[in-house]
């Protein structure tokens, strides 16, 4: 397996698409993340590769000087015990994110909508570092900081940031972007 670019007219993305809709069921909070509105919004996609097929996908919007990662993350279900926690590991979606924010001089956010209680779990073992994985495994954890729990996109989420100077200024370009 290995971490990739795509576009989201990646015919490959377009079997994920399906897939992720297959597994979350139109009933799903989740069921309208990768639609064809919100992805003209996103900016970059990353995917994990098996076999030239797209197991799990990161995606990437600017806000500003900011980039917000993770935005929708997915991984198949057939895929999470080999790509458990594969944000933060080494050989992960991290690296590659933290290139982009590099090259464009951007700050980087995500969030966490705790839309049911197993996300509401895994944002607070986010900030308080309960993740399954060894820890020593998940190489840039340590300097992701919890920035609170705000109103991001009309609902209460958990938002994390990495190197982020101005949790004010964040919440400012948000605020501008969304409107």
């Amino acid at each position: 397996m290995k971490i990739d670019y795509c576009t989201i007219t990646d015919y490959r993305f377009l079997i994920f698409i399906d897939k992720f809709k297959s597994e979350v069921g139109p009933e799903s909070h989740m069921y309208n993340w990768l639609d064809t509105g919100k992805l003209c919004r996103i900016s970059q996609v990353l995917c994990v590769v098996d076999n030239d097929e797209i197991v799990a996908v990161s995606c990437e919007k600017i806000y500003g000087n900011y980039l917000r990662i993770g935005s929708p993350q997915y991984t198949l279900k057939s895929y999470r015990k080999k790509c458990r926690n594969i944000l933060f590991k080494k050989d992960g979606f991290f690296p590659s994110h933290l290139t982009t924010a590099k090259r464009d001089n951007l700050e980087i956010f995500f969030s966490v909508h705790a839309f049911n209680n197993r996300m509401k779990v895994h944002a607070e073992n986010l900030y308080k570092r309960r993740i399954s994985n060894n820890l020593k495994d998940l190489d840039f954890l340590d300097d992701v900081k919890f920035l609170g729990i705000h109103k991001f996109h009309n609902v209460d989420q958990y938002l994390f940031g990495y190197n982020v100077t101005s949790i004010d200024q964040l919440f400012s370009v948000i605020n501008q972007t969304l409107k």
